[in-house]
C-alpha cells in the first residue's frame, strides 16, 4: 500500500505534502490521537468483532477515513451489500470465499446499521 500511495502522490505532483507511514497498532486508541492526521487510510481491518467495534469507534467522527476491504463480516452491510454512497470504487479480488474488494470512506452513519 505503501508504494501505490506514493506513486500516487507522485502522479499527482504533490511533491510539498508529507505522508507518514505507521503500522503499529493503534486500535483502542483515544479520537484525539487520530485528529493529527488529515487523512487515515485502513485496509482489510475488519475481520475481528472485537478489533473492527475498537478501530471504528476508535476513528468513526475523523473527517477523512478511507477503508479498503473484501466485505467481511464486520464491515459496515451498506458497504458489503455495494448499495451506499460511501462506496468509491470495487474491484475483483478472488481469495479466502471473497469476489472483491471495496473502498470506502467511512462516515459515522455507516456506523449506525446493523
Amino acid at each position: 500500500s505503501q508504494t501505490a500511495v506514493m506513486l500516487n502522490k507522485r502522479l499527482n505532483n504533490l511533491h510539498d505534502t508529507s505522508i507518514i507511514f505507521d503500522i503499529t497498532n493503534k486500535i483502542g486508541l483515544e479520537q484525539s490521537y487520530f485528529d493529527q492526521y488529515d487523512i487515515i487510510l485502513c485496509g482489510d481491518m475488519l475481520y475481528d468483532e472485537q478489533i473492527s467495534s475498537y478501530l471504528l469507534e476508535s476513528i468513526k467522527n475523523h473527517k477523512f477515513v478511507i477503508f479498503g476491504d473484501p466485505s467481511r463480516t464486520y464491515c459496515p452491510k451498506s458497504i458489503s451489500d455495494g448499495k451506499s454512497k460511501n462506496l468509491l470504487a470495487e474491484y475483483p479480488y478472488q481469495e479466502d470465499g471473497f469476489y472483491s474488494t471495496k473502498v470506502f470512506r467511512l462516515t459515522p452513519d455507516l456506523l449506525l446499521e446493523k
